[in-house]
């Protein structure tokens, strides 16, 4: 007996693509299904302080609530400072990454805890930006999580503002 093998037909190929796509679909999750984020401080500055050199300075401080049942570790944080308007990356940097005022590599928040965390702009600080062209700006940050889910938050808008 000879064995036929037939392929599939073109309607059955488009079928399971459009299943695949379905299912892909539904069982999409976010980062804010586990955690809720809300900013607690969004400030940038250029600091030109008299006989040092003129830096930018950021810091971000994010409220963060885990609402499921897991313990959720957040950790490689990297922050980007972009114009308001455009979302034009204008500074990226290794956010320093704050929890009581002390330095972490990463923080596992417990389920049902809610803490402040903060995002600083490395010590030596960042290239001061150009005010007058980029009056006010926002700070995106990013965080890789435990649930293989990034976290990605960009604060509200902040104006740029000088100290000396």
């Amino acid at each position: 007996m000879r064995r036929v093998r037939r392929s599939p037909s073109r309607s059955n190929l488009l079928l399971v693509a459009a299943l695949a796509l379905f299912a892909g679909a539904c069982s999409s999750t976010s980062i804010f299904e586990y955690l809720t984020v809300a900013p607690a401080e969004t400030q940038v500055w250029n600091d030109s302080m008299p006989g040092s050199k003129p830096q930018c300075n950021a810091v971000l401080r994010l409220s963060i609530a885990n609402i499921s049942e897991q313990p959720v570790t957040l950790s490689d944080p990297e922050a980007v400072i972009v114009d308001a308007p455009s979302l034009m990356p204008l500074r990226r940097y290794p956010a320093m990454v704050t929890v009581d005022d002390h330095r972490v590599r990463q923080v596992t928040i417990q389920p049902g805890d809610t803490i402040e965390i903060a995002f600083r702009s490395p010590s030596y600080g960042l290239k001061p930006i150009d005010i007058a062209q980029y009056p006010k700006v926002r700070i995106a940050v990013r965080m890789q999580s435990s649930l293989d889910l990034p976290l990605l938050f960009r604060s509200p808008v902040t104006e740029l503002f000088e100290t000396q």
